[in-house]
């Protein structure tokens, strides 16, 4: 009935309307029945859309309200608003600037021994970047495939990783962080890896060569060793990879970009 139906919830009415129209499933009934149900299924139907309808209105009323505000704000105060535009346009130059260069080689970076790296001094050689955490779970077969490769191509690559706490807070304490990689195989300051300071690799404080290689492959680092970037001769990013599963593309990649002379087996 009409009081069955409207004393439902909205969000029943949809089943009230369906077992009114089960209700009339069955064998064929006389003419006149059967113009009663679809009479009652009609002023059902109707009275259903106009309950949705009514939600529509009233969801729609807030933003026509807010808009209308936002209009009535921006005519009374131009220079606000002006002012809100050229601080927003001000965000996306901070973010964006890093990558007006095109090349890695136009940033540098703070090693965790304290020393300044102009990116610059890498040109000519292929570089990895990485974002590592000593106590991750990944971080054993990772540092054991870096240190690899580090054997075989010694300073022909270079190796820049990049400790955070980021995830997990899974880094060891500072002074320790040296020592564990150098316990992998691996240099701290040069001569095919560095270790570099501690940074933030996502959101708005995120270290700018991060900025600079999410750019070229968009997308938030998920974890510790959750994205290796691999960086040609001219400071181009080229290639994205998760560890440690996909290193062995990395590798195939980084083939390319080594001359035939300078792969060792």
């Amino acid at each position: 009935s009409d009081v069955a139906y409207l004393g439902a919830p909205i969000r029943r009415r949809g089943h009230v309307l369906g077992a009114v129209c089960c209700s009339f499933v069955g064998e064929e009934a006389s003419e006149e029945i059967m113009d009663a149900r679809r009479k009652v299924l009609e002023k059902t139907g109707r009275l259903f859309s106009e309950a949705i309808d009514g939600i529509t209105e009233r969801t729609r009323r807030p933003k026509e309200q807010k808009d209308r505000k936002s209009k009535a704000m921006a005519d009374a105060a131009p220079t606000a608003a002006a002012a809100a535009i050229a601080e927003a346009a001000m965000e996306v130059v901070a973010t964006e600037v890093v990558v007006k260069g095109v090349s890695l080689h136009t940033l540098c970076g703070t090693t965790l021994a304290g020393k300044t790296l102009q990116m610059g001094t890498l040109s000519g050689k292929p570089v990895i970047l990485c974002n590592v955490a000593s106590r991750c779970g990944f971080s054993p077969p990772v540092f054991h495939q870096l240190a690899s490769w580090h054997a075989q191509y010694s300073t022909e690559v270079e190796i820049l990783l990049y400790p955070s706490r980021e995830f997990g807070n899974q880094e060891l304490p500072v002074d320790e962080i040296a020592p564990f990689v150098k316990g992998q195989g691996l240099p701290t300051d040069g001569n095919g890896c560095t270790v570099m300071s501690l940074v933030e690799i996502n959101g708005p404080e995120a270290d700018a060569v991060w900025r600079f290689a999410k750019h070229a492959f968009p997308g938030e680092i998920w974890w510790n060793f959750g994205a290796v970037f691999l960086i040609d001769q001219a400071g181009t990013v080229v290639g994205r990879y998760r560890a440690p599963s996909q290193l062995n593309q990395l590798e195939m990649k980084l083939h390319e970009l080594l001359p035939t002379s300078k792969l060792r087996v």
